[in-house]
């Protein structure tokens, strides 16, 4: 890809909330030094994208002082500290709720006709696979942070618009159960909202893999099988098996990415969102 310095921002649940005060930092620490970043390849996780956030929520969270911008002595000072309020509150509660009724049987000396109960089979309606695709497709319905980090995307374009980098969106391919159960087209109607913010390369619009355990290292991640040929499709790297639509380039004022490698030879296409050469 003709790269010869890259950093990679993977982490655990990231979302737009972690990224756009990523990008900040690194634009304000180049200008610092003179340096200048060229390129952003953003890969967003659509079942997720609107889902409440994780940024600064838990203890292993919180974004580091040099990009938070907050007090490096308040950031320290929470870990050497640190008491998980929630989590200790959630497990006694629980406790409380498995002790109660037993004690309660034992005081008034009541005897469970149905003798000692199995946990697993009490539980065995609730962990049903129908009773759980119900459960994870009603959770799956609600994005109650999506107004908000609609609003970090547009952040993020216009921020490496306004500093002249090159932005190159995809979305992650899902697994067939995934997009099942968070709806194709829930899935396909989101992807189409975030391309009007900024063109993007859709991996489910046409759910090439979803059902292939070859492309897939476990539920949720793709192999790099699967990695190769959609930076085959995005950048020209190798052959284009036609995987992967462009959506959303009529919203960009014609600086899209061209899908297809230049003529006489594999090159890397113009980014989405790069001032175009003639405009510059």
């Amino acid at each position: 890809m003709g790269l010869s310095h890259f950093a990679s921002a993977s982490m655990s649940y990231g979302m737009v909330s972690d990224f756009v005060p990523l990008l900040e930092y690194m634009v304000r620490d180049k200008a610092k030094r003179s340096v200048k970043l060229k390129h952003v390849f953003l890969l967003l996780d659509v079942d997720f994208f609107g889902r409440p956030s994780w940024t600064n929520f838990n203890i292993n969270s919180f974004l580091p002082p040099e990009i938070s911008e907050e007090s490096a002595a308040r950031f320290w000072w929470r870990y050497l500290t640190a008491f998980q309020y929630r989590l200790w509150r959630d497990v006694i509660r629980e406790a409380r709720l498995r002790t109660e009724p037993a004690r309660a049987a034992a005081a008034s000396g009541d005897v469970d006709a149905r003798g000692p109960v199995d946990p697993a089979e009490a539980l065995e309606g609730v962990r049903s696979p129908l009773v759980q695709q119900e459960y994870r497709r009603g959770w799956n319905a609600v994005r109650p942070d999506l107004d908000r980090q609609l609003a970090l995307l547009q952040r993020l374009v216009a921020l490496c618009r306004e500093n002249q980098i090159r932005l190159t969106v995809a979305i992650s391919p899902l697994q067939a159960w995934n997009l099942d159960l968070n709806g194709r087209t829930e899935i396909d109607a989101l992807s189409e909202r975030l391309s009007r913010i900024t063109p993007l390369f859709d991996f489910n619009a046409v759910p090439l893999i979803a059902d292939k355990d070859e492309y897939w290292l476990d539920n949720s991640h793709f192999n790099q099988k699967a990695g190769a040929m959609m930076l085959a499709r995005i950048f020209g790297t190798g052959t284009d098996v036609g995987w992967g639509e462009l959506r959303g380039a009529e919203n960009d004022d014609g600086r899209s990415v061209s899908s297809r490698p230049a003529e006489g030879g594999v090159a890397a296409p113009r980014a989405m969102n790069e001032t175009p050469p003639e405009a510059r």
